[in-house]
């Protein structure tokens, strides 16, 4: 498995980088336009890419981003205007198959959706992988187990954090794990009953001090190595 880190903003993006001197295999990032692109370019490490809503610069960042020699990207079902589920299904395939021009992964995250629609999603585009993101599928009356159980088998990419529960958005913490209610040993047990051997990334917000994401990230490191 390959550990990652969350680094936000990139401005502060090699100093934080030479504080993990070499704890993370990869860095996940959000640029956020071309001076981001630009700012990476020529950095001798591995990213893995979030890229905006479907109904923002999604297919803007992905052709900044395709320089950087990124193997997977995240987008997030849920956009910021309401649409309807095949309209954001349309824009997916169009993503994937511009991504796959690329070589490019693309990893639909989950948000607010419950297993079944995401399950919906996947079926509908088969070359979409999941990606599971932890903390928020202990929100909205969702459980991190099931979407495990269901659809490991497109299981890509994953986002740890953690959270007490809740059904809105400020619910959303982005602890780091230990923090919150979330029951991470079972999980890292099903983690290893179908031998998950693909890339995680710790994402605890960038309001938490640097040494406490680095001690997060050396902990889940070695908890799931005991696993």
């Amino acid at each position: 498995m390959e550990f990652g880190i969350f680094l936000s903003p990139l401005q502060r993006f090699r100093e934080e980088r030479m504080l993990l001197d070499g704890l993370a295999d990869y860095y996940e990032i959000f640029p956020s336009g071309e001076e981001d692109a630009e700012l990476l370019q020529g950095e001798d490490c591995k990213f893995l890419v979030h890229l905006p809503e479907l109904d923002g610069p999604c297919f803007e960042t992905l052709e900044l981003v395709r320089f950087l020699k990124v193997e997977k990207v995240v987008v997030h079902f849920k956009t910021k205007k309401e649409m309807k589920d095949d309209e954001k299904i349309s824009l997916l395939k169009r993503l994937l198959k511009r991504a796959e021009e690329y070589r490019v992964k693309v990893c639909l995250e989950n948000t607010i959706e419950d297993v079944e629609t995401i399950r919906r999603v996947l079926e509908a585009i088969p070359g979409l992988m999941f990606c599971l993101d932890i903390g928020h599928a202990n929100l909205f009356s969702n459980n991190p187990i099931d979407f495990l159980k269901a659809l490991s088998d497109r299981l890509e990419h994953i986002h740890l954090h953690d959270n007490f529960g809740g059904n809105s958005e400020k619910d959303d913490l982005h602890l780091p794990p230990g923090y919150g209610n979330i029951n991470f040993k079972d999980l890292f047990l099903g983690l290893k009953s179908i031998e998950y051997d693909k890339t995680l990334t710790l994402e605890v917000s960038p309001r938490f001090p640097i040494d406490i994401r680095i001690e997060s990230l050396r902990l889940i490191r070695t908890l799931l190595k005991e696993n």
